[in-house]
Formats: C-alpha cells, sequence, structure tokens
C-alpha cells in the first residue's frame, strides 16, 4: 500500500482506474457539459486502458487527459494533479526549475503524512468515544493540510511570471479556476478604468439579480429531505443550469469589458488566495527565515516598491487635482477617485510580486523556501 501511495505521488503510475472524482478536476465545463462527459464515459468507469484517448475525442485538452489517466484514486486527488503542473511549463527558467523539483515531492509528501495521519484519527477506536476531541484533531489535521496548500501556491506565484501563471491555469483543475473573491481581484487589475468598472459592477448586480430565485431554490431544494430523490436531483439540475447559463453569459460579456492584458492578469491569479492575503506578500516573505545579509536585500527591494508605489500616488493625485473637493457619494468623479485608489493598490501588489520573485530565485535558498511551505504557522 505504501509503495502504491509513492508510486503515485512521483507521478510514475502508467495508468490508473477512471472514477467519476477524477472527471470533476477537468478545467472549463459548465455543469450540463459535465453531466454529459461523465454519461459518455459511464463505460469506462473503473477501467484503465483508453481512457486518455477516449477524454482527447471527447474535446478534454491533451495534458489534462494525459495526467488524469495517469492519476490514482485516492486522497489529495487536487494537490496531486495540480503540483506537478507547474514542472510541465515549458519555458522555465533553470532557477524555476530547481525550486519546484525541490518543492514537488517535499511538499506532497508532507500532505500525504497528514492525511494518512488523519485516516488513522478516523479508525482510531478510542476517540470515537470522544467526538468533539476526535472532530477537534480531524479538523485541525485538514487544516494543517489546506495551509501547507496554499502555502505552496503563493510560492508559484510569487516564483512564475503573469505570461507562465496564466498559462498554468488552462490546466488547472476546476476547483482551482476561480479564487475567493474574484470580484475583488477582478477590480485590482492594472489600469482598470471608471468606465470599466461600472460595467463590470453592473454585470455582477445583474448576474446577482438574474439568479437569485434559482439560487435560493438550490438551497430550498437541498434542504427538503421529504422529496423523492431523482426528482429532487433533476430539479437541482436545471436550477443549476439556469445559473450557469447567466453565467456564462457574464463571462462572456466581462471579456469585451476587459483588455486581454488584464484578462491575462486574471488568468495569473494564484489559486485559494483572497485578495487580502496577495496583499500581505511582504509579511509573508519575512517568514522565510531570512539570514541578516538576505535582510539587507530584501530591504533594497522593499525601498524600490515604495518608490514605484509613490510614483503612482503622484500620477493619481495630479489627475484628481481639486476634484476631492467636489465629490459627492454615488458622483463619476467619486468613482474616479476610487478607481485611482484601487490602481495604486495594484501598482503596490505588482511591485511586491515582482520583489518576491527575485526574493524566492535569487536570495532565498530553496530549502528556506521549503521549511516555509510545510512548516505549520500558528
Amino acid at each position: 500500500m505504501r509503495l502504491l501511495c509513492l508510486l503515485s505521488l512521483a507521478g510514475v503510475v502508467a495508468a490508473a482506474p477512471l472514477t467519476p472524482e477524477k472527471l470533476q478536476l477537468i478545467p472549463g465545463l459548465y455543469p450540463r457539459e459535465r453531466r454529459e462527459l461523465v454519461r459518455k464515459l459511464a463505460p469506462l468507469m473503473g477501467k484503465e486502458e483508453g481512457v486518455r484517448e477516449a477524454l482527447v475525442l471527447a474535446g478534454i485538452d491533451e495534458k489534462v487527459s494525459e495526467r488524469l489517466a495517469s492519476l490514482y484514486p485516492g486522497p489529495l486527488l487536487v494537490e496531486r494533479y495540480s503540483h506537478g503542473l507547474v514542472l510541465e511549463l515549458p519555458d522555465l527558467t533553470e532557477r524555476q526549475r530547481v525550486l519546484f523539483t525541490h518543492l514537488h515531492p517535499s511538499v506532497l509528501a508532507a500532505q500525504w503524512s497528514l492525511s494518512w495521519q488523519r485516516r488513522k484519527l478516523e479508525q482510531d477506536a478510542a476517540l470515537k468515544k470522544d467526538e468533539i476531541l476526535r472532530r477537534r484533531l480531524l479538523d485541525a489535521s485538514s487544516r494543517s493540510i489546506r495551509e501547507i496548500e496554499k502555502r505552496y501556491w503563493r510560492v508559484v506565484g510569487y516564483a512564475l511570471t503573469v505570461e507562465q501563471r496564466a498559462a498554468l491555469h488552462t490546466w488547472l483543475p476546476q476547483a482551482y479556476q476561480r479564487p475567493p473573491n474574484l470580484q475583488a481581484h477582478v477590480f485590482q487589475v492594472p489600469g482598470l478604468t471608471p468606465s470599466q468598472a461600472s460595467r463590470i459592477q453592473a454585470l455582477i448586480t445583474e448576474y446577482a439579480s438574474e439568479t437569485a430565485a434559482d439560487t435560493a431554490e438550490i438551497q430550498r431544494l437541498q434542504a427538503n429531505r421529504e422529496m423523492d430523490a431523482a426528482q429532487k436531483q433533476r430539479a437541482i439540475e436545471a436550477a443549476t443550469d439556469r445559473v450557469a447559463d447567466v453565467l456564462r453569459a457574464v463571462v462572456e460579456r466581462s471579456h469585451k469589458i476587459l483588455t486581454p492584458d488584464q484578462l491575462r492578469h486574471i488568468d495569473a491569479l494564484p489559486p485559494l488566495l483572497t485578495p487580502g492575503e496577495r496583499n500581505q506578500t511582504a509579511n509573508y516573505v519575512k517568514q522565510m527565515g531570512l539570514r541578516p545579509e538576505q535582510m539587507k536585500r530584501l530591504e533594497k527591494l522593499a525601498a524600490e516598491v515604495m518608490a514605484k508605489v509613490k510614483a503612482e500616488q503622484a500620477r493619481a493625485r495630479e489627475k484628481l487635482g481639486g476634484m476631492q473637493g467636489e465629490l459627492g457619494g454615488d458622483s463619476p468623479q467619486a468613482m474616479t477617485m476610487q478607481m485611482m485608489q484601487q490602481n495604486v493598490n495594484a501598482t503596490r501588489m505588482l511591485a511586491m510580486e515582482e520583489a518576491a520573485q527575485v526574493a524566492v530565485l535569487e536570495i532565498l535558498d530553496k530549502r528556506q523556501v521549503l521549511g516555509w511551505v510545510i512548516t505549520p504557522r500558528r
């Protein structure tokens, strides 16, 4: 069993059985399309041969199909599918490759160890007598796995360029396609204008309005324990499809509002991270066990970040001029001022991430980065 786990972590299993859980990883599918794919591939469930070919024939990206065909079922499915994708980027620099070659097996091994402990806790007969303690220990184990995952993707966000992260986004599993609070992320893309912000906000309001009834219906159906299961499932799927149709239209319209460069920055957002967590880049880097000489180099980078932020603030003040005295709560000037502040913050985040890239690739050694990723934080 342990040998099988190690083989699965190393990604050397030539073929693995197809499962419904693996199909949930496929990115870019709306619910109706995913259900149709599951029905189409039903004859292959539990089988190993012909999976990759069937996925490709169904229109699934070849890289995604290949990873699914070799991904063994079990714990950490999303993590094991995702991490190796970084090493498959075609344009990694030598420093990037060295870092992620070091991180990849060690991070998964740390998560696997925690997952193994969690399964032991679930089976512990003595703990079953104290449900409160058992739940706390299980939650702590799950939280540690999740925190390691978030720190790993922070490093990905620091070490890769915007273009590399946008390319990686194409292959990431469905669960990693939309970072938390995507709306707030969108309002912090570089160069967002007041006109763009107003149109995006109108789309968000329209989506909320048009999906409110179906969202409430889904919640009502999920809470209904008396309804026939098959009928309930069909009703949930119908409501979910209506919500998805609205979302698809909103996404298509948003692509006509944002520029290609802004859309690339959205695709480059690291999974799992909130806008607030992106704003904490400097604090995270400081936690990586810096030596005095490393701190001096980072202080120089911090000064460069502040210079960029101050320059953007000066441009904003110059453009706003004396507008502040004329601002009303809902005036166009107020929106302009708000977007200027967002642009200053976007400049700050990008500058911090550029500095963090220098830090993890040129200043810190790979052992320091790995230690930060896998060491529990208080």
